[in-house]
């Protein structure tokens, strides 16, 4: 409706493994808890939580399990892998830049999904005219040493 909302998931669970010098063995596994969306609203929140959209109640979580990440050089990455959203896995293949500074490693990224590959979003909230295909995702993850 021209109208951008932003949001993100207060709760989620890695287990990421990650080696730039040994990415066969590197691995990431994202566990989303759905119920804890952050949409600054209450009422939008209860209705991404309902079953036109993420249906929270029969699926709580989104998984991203990766299955190969490759270096592109200078500190970026491809990470291939399969997301689950409503019981339903697709391929994804996300970019991920590293940044290392004193101690501490960042893995950060951008994508856009496009949410009827999922199912979020039916019935009448399907109509890219109400409610635009695509969902822009920032990611920031701090990993540890």
């Amino acid at each position: 409706m021209g109208a951008r909302v932003e949001g993100g998931f207060r709760k989620f669970d890695t287990d990421i493994h990650f080696n730039p010098t040994d990415l066969a063995h590197s691995r990431a596994k994202i566990i989303i808890d759905l119920n804890s969306i952050d949409l600054s609203s209450d009422d939008s929140e209860d209705e991404i939580k309902g079953k036109k959209w993420f249906n929270v109640s029969l699926f709580p979580n989104a998984i991203f399990q990766s299955t190969a990440i490759k270096g592109l050089g200078n500190d970026r990455y491809q990470v291939e892998g399969q997301l689950t959203i409503k019981g339903i896995t697709r391929p994804l293949s996300v970019p991920m830049k590293v940044k290392t500074g004193s101690g501490s490693q960042v893995a950060e990224g951008d994508i856009d999904l496009n949410r009827l590959d999922f199912k979020v979003g039916e019935g009448d909230w399907a109509d890219p005219e109400s409610v635009a295909l695509n969902v822009h995702v920032h990611y920031k993850v701090n990993l540890k040493p």
